[in-house]
């Protein structure tokens, strides 16, 4: 296999298990799981950092860099434990999205209360924590080089620009005033 199809393969995973989301999301609008969408009861796509400028372009470009170089390099038993850091960060995650103090949105309603939506979200965020994972020690250790380097880079940027986005609209922080 061409080392740019390991790549490929890896953003298109991604962008699948995104519109994956929205479709679960559309699901429960159109079904009455989840109340309409409106400022205070957002949905996946009123958010850059979970619409597709993060999650589609910025974490699908980390993911293809992190796949060609693990592609290139070989998978090594160390990354076993970024699986592990993946689910503890996940954790957390649901620990903060399920918290009285977390604003409702089309995933994590009030009351702790998860959608089905929010439950492939997790899933969602436990690979992409995990790949992030694998991806900063490949950084760090300097294994990450050339365009998967640049290619990289590039979605960690659209994720940092998507973010602050998102604080700017007062979309983020997700925790209720007062």
């Amino acid at each position: 296999m061409p080392i740019w199809l390991a790549g490929l393969v890896a953003a298109l995973f991604n962008v699948a298990f995104w519109f994956c989301m929205l479709g679960v999301q559309t699901w429960e609008q159109k079904t009455g799981r989840i109340p309409p969408r409106q400022k205070e009861f957002p949905y996946l796509q009123d958010f850059w950092t979970n619409g597709f400028v993060g999650d589609g372009i910025g974490l699908g470009l980390v993911d293809a860099a992190v796949a060609v170089t693990v592609y290139q390099r070989g998978f090594t038993t160390w990354m076993i434990v970024a699986v592990a850091a993946g689910m503890l960060l996940t954790v957390g995650f649901y620990k903060f999205a399920t918290a009285p103090i977390h604003k409702p949105n089309w995933g994590f309603m009030d009351g702790g209360n998860i959608t089905w939506g929010g439950r492939v979200h997790l899933v969602y965020f436990a690979v992409q924590a995990t790949v992030a994972t694998i991806g900063f020690v490949l950084l760090f250790a300097l294994q990450i080089r050339g365009i998967p380097l640049a290619i990289g880079l590039s979605g960690i940027a659209a994720y940092l620009a998507a973010l602050a986005a998102d604080v700017a609209i007062g979309r983020l922080p997700a925790v209720k005033r007062g």
